[in-house]
Parts: structure tokens; C-alpha cells; sequence
């Protein structure tokens, strides 16, 4: 708590008395609200049933065991700083959420004074699975909750943490063996999910209009939990990440675990003496000799959680996407999101460390999964400038491009078609403001700047135009999270899509709404490329295939 925020004390009727403090004159925040505990950092959590008399949520908890210097990591990668202080980290104590909900004379006037509650947004913070945090500034909520307030429609906003790396996604036939099950990580966020549909109205939340709101593998999260029966939400915005990204087999967990337990120096153990040596390892020495290890942290395939690999072709149709995702029967409204520039991310971590020629090692990939159309492999090399691409800068930019459609554009794309098919309510935006900042992607709409901008932390040190920007996005999330209709549905007639973009130097919003086809036009390279796939899906799916390949390094 900062030495200027004053407390405030909320009385809970299952929790008891909470303290917060007051981020502004009309919002609270709670933080660091432990919402299940564990009996140790490869066990699954179990939600908290009691708390102390007097909860102290005025501060934020420890963070998931991970890098200490992941926070301005990511900043980098959004190419501008935020003050934050410096975080403690833990491997039992760390299954935490943050609150910013409306206070209490906002609440008793809801409804004409009838205390009805309000919708909620709840965030899951993207980061590959191996970094990120809801108690980061950039993810901070309180903001939006504040432009809530002043719109007339207030919403309550919840930040989950959740395990990540080894403790959150690490597994093996041994560790299996030992009672130690896959996918930590996204256990924990639907434990958090159970915690605010128990809990949230305490707050003012209504527990029965839940929005997920995920922010790339954050988003893709929230399709691996609509592959479950169990309704924890009623609708989701996915920016950055969709329902297509694609888990592992548990087979290619073991090599991940292989290179954990060489890092750690017990590969002469046997298994199940290995497994007791990652339990009992101190968290930080754990975490510094993993740190360098790349090994495969990912959704894996487990029948339980996950239970499938959701492909183009298989969510193509109604039928399709209610198997992949029967969820779609209780989360009927979708939001689908990316950035221009959304690819790039890759070049900054999975392919970081490459040193050979990436646009040859693609077109490779390309050939080996489309060698049954042979006639569409100059064509996507060629629209791609796989064979001309001579600089750093282009061939980045190749690879970006390829990545950028293939892995986030078209696949949001066909998540809200899917969608639209089934439910008749799916939204797509594209986010186009180039980044403003000195860095290498100045200049382009870069992967998770949308979600910074629709939380509003960066408003202070963004251009006016995008400043408009970012508070048009804002209002349009409390509006999604609300249930309004005041936003432009795809699939309506004519088909609507949102395009977010305030230029740097501009100083308003040039956000507009556009038709289907206009929104094809935008950029000639995908026009093209649906051109040269022309609604085979299957073709779709052997690109997505050249994507992973590249990833992996095959």
C-alpha cells in the first residue's frame, strides 16, 4: 500500500472482513487474495474454504516461482517501462488474485438503489506459460474498473495468478506415477474461476456474467477450458490467442523433463527418486538452474483438461466445434482479437536464440507439410519473400508476416466464424496502432499491445490520438463485459468488425468500424493468402504445421 492510499475495509459475508485500499475516490482494490492453497509446488491446489478474521488484501501476494527480472522483460517487449516494485516469489503461497470492484456508495446505487450487482470481468495474464503476472502495472485493473465507473456501467475486475514453467506445466510418466498430474498451471486458473463465482458478489459482482478476458496464451487458455462441461464463464474475449492453438502429446513431455532433471543434476536417480528431488529442491536454486533450460512448458494433451487438438477443420462447422468445444453451449459469446504485428513475438522468444536462415528453415517446413499440393508452395514462398529476403530486417519481417496470419489472424478469424455459425454472437477486432516507442517494432502493431492499451495503464504516456484510441477500447470492453449490444457483431448483416488505430503523431482516434469485405481488403498480403487457400481448411492446418515445425526447431 502506498504511503498516500487509504484503507478501506469491505465486510464479506463468506469471507469476513476484508482490507483493501482505495485506488480513487469511486474503486477499492483487494489484493493479493489467496484463493487455494497447496500441499506442495507439483500438487494440485485446493480452494481456500476459511480465512482469518481479518484478511489483509492491501498488498500484493508472491509471485508464481519464475525469472525476477520477467516483468521488465515484458516491458521490453512492449518497449516502455512501468514502475513497479520489487516482487517476492513463491511455490506453495502464490495461487493469489487481485479485486478492483466499486465502492461501496457505487454499489448501493446500482440499479436506482437497488444494490444490483455488477458484470465481471476476469483477467488470465498471457506470458507462454512461463512468465507473466496480474500483479504486473501493465496489467493492473483498476483503471478500466474507474472507466466503468465514469461510463455509468461498473463492472468488478479480477487478475489471476497462476503457476508457470516446471511447476506449472512440467510432467512425466514418473511424476504421473508419483500422483502428480499434467497442467498445473491451468488447474489453477479454473480453481480461480470456482473461487470468484463463490466469492464475487461479496464484492458487488454478479457471479452468473463472468467475462474471460485473456491476453495471448492467456487467451488461448480460455478455449482449453471450453473444451470442458463446466460453465465458468458466459463469455470470452480472446486478444492475441485463440481456439487453435495446438497442445503437445504427453509423449513430448518426457524430453522436456529429461532436459529439468539433466539441469538439475539428478539424471543418475531413478524416477521416482527424481520426482522426490524436484519437490524437494529449494524454489530459487530450482529456478536459476532451469532458468537457460528451453524446455517445452505447453498445454499437454491429458484426456482430462485438455482433451484435444483443436484444428481449422475441425471447429469448421457447428457440429466440429461443439465436439472440440462443448463449452460453446454455455460460453456462446466471443470476442476475437489480434494485432497486426502479432508474429514478432516469436522472433523474441521461441526462435530468439536461432542462428540458421529462417525464411529458408520455413519454406522447409512449408514444403514438408503441403507435399500434397506442391502447386501452393512457390506461391506461399513467394508471397511471403522466403527466397528474397536478404537482410536482418527482412527476414524478420517474412517471418513475423507468416506467423502473424497463419498463428494469430486467420485463426482468430476462424474462431469467430466457428462461433458465429453456432451461436450467432462473435465479434473480431484488429488492433493496428503502431507501437510508439523506441525499439525494434517501433512502428508496428505489436503482439499484447492491444491488451495494454484496453487496460489503460499506458493512457499517461501515449499520444493523444492514442490515447482516444485506448479509451474507445476501454468502453467497448465494459460494454462486451456489460452485455450490451451496443458493439458491431460479425455475422449481423453485412458483417461488422471493429479496426482499432490512432497513428503517433495523430491526435484522434481513427477507430471505425468496417464491413467483412472491407476488413479483407486491409492488407493485400492476407487477401492473398486466402486466395491461395480458398477455404480448405486443411490447407490451413498443414501451414499451422509449418508454424509448429519452425517453432521447434524441426
Amino acid at each position: 500500500m502506498t504511503p498516500e492510499a487509504q484503507a478501506v475495509t469491505l465486510q464479506h459475508p463468506a469471507i469476513g472482513s476484508i482490507k483493501g485500499t482505495q485506488y480513487s475516490p469511486r474503486v477499492e482494490e483487494y489484493r493479493g487474495i489467496k484463493y487455494a492453497t497447496l500441499t506442495d509446488r507439483f500438487a494440485r491446489g485446493q480452494l481456500v474454504e476459511n480465512y482469518p478474521s481479518t484478511l489483509d488484501a492491501t498488498s500484493h501476494g508472491p509471485l508464481p516461482v519464475a525469472n525476477p527480472q520477467n516483468c521488465d522483460l515484458e516491458q521490453l517487449l512492449l518497449q516502455h517501462p512501468l514502475p513497479h516494485p520489487e516482487y517476492q516469489f513463491s511455490d506453495l503461497e502464490c495461487l493469489t488474485l487481485n479485486v478492483a470492484a466499486p465502492n461501496a456508495s457505487v454499489r448501493a446505487q446500482a440499479g436506482g438503489g437497488s444494490g444490483r450487482p455488477f458484470p465481471v470481468l476476469v483477467y488470465v495474464h498471457g506470458g507462454g506459460f512461463v512468465t507473466g503476472s496480474a500483479n504486473w502495472p501493465q496489467w493492473e485493473l483498476a483503471r478500466l474498473v474507474e472507466l466503468s465507473v465514469e461510463r455509468g456501467s461498473p463492472i468488478v475486475a479480477v487478475g489471476i495468478n497462476y503457476r508457470l514453467g516446471p511447476f506449472g506445466f512440467l510432467t512425466s510418466a514418473a511424476m504421473r506415477e508419483a500422483g502428480y498430474q499434467p497442467n498445473n498451471g491451468l488447474h489453477d486458473q479454473k480453481l480461480g474461476f470456482r473461487w470468484v463465482q463463490r466469492h464475487i458478489a461479496g464484492f458487488g459482482g454478479d457471479p452468473g456474467a463472468l467475462t474471460y478476458f485473456g491476453c495471448s496464451i492467456g487467451a488461448a487458455s480460455g478455449f482449453v477450458h471450453l473444451q470442458s462441461e463446466e460453465p465458468l464463464f458466459q463469455r470470452i474475449a480472446a486478444w492475441g490467442g485463440s481456439g487453435l492453438m495446438q497442445p503437445l502429446p504427453l509423449g513430448v513431455a518426457e524430453v522436456g523433463y529429461g532436459m529439468v532433471v539433466k539441469a538439475l543434476g539428478l539424471e543418475s536417480l531413478p524416477p521416482a527418486e527424481q520426482v522426490k528431488e524436484l519437490v524437494r529442491i529449494p524454489q530459487a536454486d530450482f529456478e536459476a538452474k532451469v532458468r537457460d533450460v528451453h524446455a517445452p512448458y505447453m498445454a499437454w494433451v491429458d484426456g482430462d483438461i485438455v482433451r484435444t487438438v483443436p484444428t481449422y477443420s475441425g471447429i469448421a462447422d457447428p457440429a466440429g466445434l461443439k465436439k472440440v468445444f462443448p463449452g460453446v453451449q454455455w460460453c456462446p459469446t466471443v470476442w476475437m482479437g489480434s494485432c497486426s504485428m502479432d508474429g514478432a513475438i516469436f522472433l523474441i522468444t521461441a526462435l530468439a536464440g536461432r542462428t540458421d536462415d529462417l525464411p529458408q528453415a520455413l519454406k522447409r517446413c512449408i514444403s514438408t507439410t503441403l507435399s500434397a499440393h506442391p502447386d501452393l508452395i512457390p506461391q506461399l514462398v513467394s508471397l511471403y519473400g522466403l527466397d528474397s529476403a536478404n537482410t536482418a530486417d527482412e527476414k524478420a519481417l517474412a517471418i513475423a508476416n507468416f506467423s502473424t496470419d497463419v498463428g494469430f489472424a486467420q485463426a482468430a478469424k476462424a474462431t469467430a466464424q466457428g462461433w458465429q455459425a453456432s451461436t450467432g454472437t462473435a465479434l473480431l477486432s484488429h488492433f493496428t496502432c503502431p507501437n510508439p516507442w523506441d525499439g525494434g517494432w517501433k512502428g508496428h502493431a505489436t503482439h499484447g499491445l492491444d491488451a495494454a492499451f484496453v487496460l489503460q495503464n499506458y493512457n499517461q504516456v501515449l499520444p493523444e490520438g492514442q490515447r482516444g484510441c485506448a479509451e474507445r477500447m476501454g468502453r467497448d470492453m465494459v460494454d462486451f463485459v456489460g452485455g450490451k449490444d451496443r458493439l458491431p457483431w460479425v455475422g449481423a448483416e453485412g458483417g461488422r468488425e471493429i479496426v482499432y488505430h490512432a497513428g503517433c503523431e495523430g491526435k484522434g482516434d481513427e477507430s471505425r468500424v468496417v464491413s467483412s469485405e472491407e476488413a479483407a481488403e486491409m492488407t493485400a498480403r492476407r487477401r492473398e493468402l486466402e486466395g491461395i487457400v480458398r477455404g480448405r481448411t486443411e490447407v490451413l492446418d498443414r501451414l499451422m504445421d509449418a508454424l509448429g515445425m519452425l517453432l521447434s526447431g524441426q
